[in-house]
């Protein structure tokens, strides 16, 4: 855990240095050397981690990794691994680098408009768009599809998400791991939207899309907890009695791992409350008032791609969307109630579950 936690600090410094230069760099040409620096040694950083990965699991001999329930094909998983990582990171340096491949993308995001927000503006109506020839924004688009291309390369390496689960889940690990996930996503996102910089906090928060949420906002952020929790349980059921029960439990043991880790109603407010903060707040606070409400779901269930192309994935694209009409007509606030409330109930519902099994 030490080793992760160190690998998350530095990506957290590299992050929040790369935002910062990228906002500089759209009010002063002369940062953008220095941003092209910070994000370069971002892509570095992820290419050095999967190889690390790959070359510590080359001395793996087979009994042990067949302990580890690591399977077969080590080193070439590792070598796809790494030959993914490398590829990514050239497309995310091609794409922050020039204005081709972003302007090809804004096609399909919302067109830049005039930035007119104040406390009284409709939250429908805070839309930005996407700017090709925005640092700020392409860096902002290439921070979340590093998150995608992280989370693929660690699928790949790791042998899908039976490797994944096989690496043991602790649960002080799962809640430091959330804490830090949630620093490193607010802090980058706070430099992004420029903070200190050309924006003070009362802007920032607008930006976001934060306030302190009325009455009946958290009624709707409540309630639209309660439809999710409704479809997860509903879409569920469906695939576990459509699909072969092997093959269920296959495609779900990534996510019952998580859930079976947390075994205590404190983690399981902790897990919720960091990672609905720090998601909300980045993906439906900051990205989709430039990027738009379907974009930014897709991203989101993208990031979540270990768990494969399967009904799980798909329910989190459903989450996506729902938690982007929630911030789009309630705000960020109620939507990070209402990802609060649906992750605490999921995982205090396998805490509990756990509890009763131990006795």
């Amino acid at each position: 855990m030490v080793v992760q936690a160190a690998i998350l600090i530095i990506a957290t410094v590299l992050t929040v240095t790369a935002g910062y230069l990228a906002r500089r760099s759209d009010r002063d040409p002369a940062a953008r050397p220095a941003f092209l620096l910070a994000w370069s040694a971002l892509l570095s950083g992820f290419v050095s981690y999967a190889l690390l990965t790959y070359l510590s699991l080359l001395g793996v001999d087979a009994a042990t990794a067949q302990e580890m329930g690591l399977g077969g094909n080590i080193a070439l998983r590792g070598m796809a691994g790494c030959l993914l990582a490398a590829g990514s990171a050239v497309y995310l340096w091609l794409f922050v680098r020039g204005k081709g491949l972003r302007r090809a993308i804004a096609r399909l995001l919302p067109a830049p408009q005039a930035e007119r927000w104040d406390q009284t503006t409709p939250w429908r109506e805070q839309i930005r768009g996407f700017d090709p020839d925005s640092i700020a924004h392409a860096f902002g688009l290439g921070a979340v599809q590093l998150l995608f291309f992280q989370t693929l390369t660690d699928f790949v390496i790791a042998g899908g998400q039976a490797g994944l689960a096989a690496a043991g889940l602790d649960q002080t690990e799962v809640v430091l791991s959330s804490a830090f996930t949630a620093i490193l996503l607010l802090s980058g996102t706070l430099a992004g939207v420029g903070l200190r910089q050309d924006r003070d906090w009362r802007q920032v928060l607008i930006r976001l899309g934060l306030r302190p949420p009325t009455t009946n906002e958290l009624v709707a952020g409540t309630g639209m907890a309660v439809v999710l929790l409704a479809f997860q349980f509903c879409a569920g059921s469906v695939w576990m009695m459509l699909a072969p029960q092997d093959v269920f439990d296959q495609q779900t043991q990534l996510s019952q791992a998580i859930a079976g880790s947390v075994t205590s109603l404190l983690a399981a407010f902790l897990v919720a409350l960091f990672s609905s903060v720090g998601e909300e707040i980045a993906f439906r606070g900051a990205l989709q008032p430039v990027a738009g409400l379907w974009p930014t779901a897709a991203l989101f269930a993208l990031t979540h791609v270990q768990y494969q192309f399967t009904p799980a994935l798909l329910i989190i694209l459903a989450v996506g969307v729902v938690l982007g009409w929630t911030r789009q007509h309630y705000g960020t606030a109620a939507a990070i109630a209402t990802h609060f409330l649906y992750n605490f109930s999921l995982l205090a519902l396998a805490a509990a579950a756990s509890q009763l099994i131990g006795q």
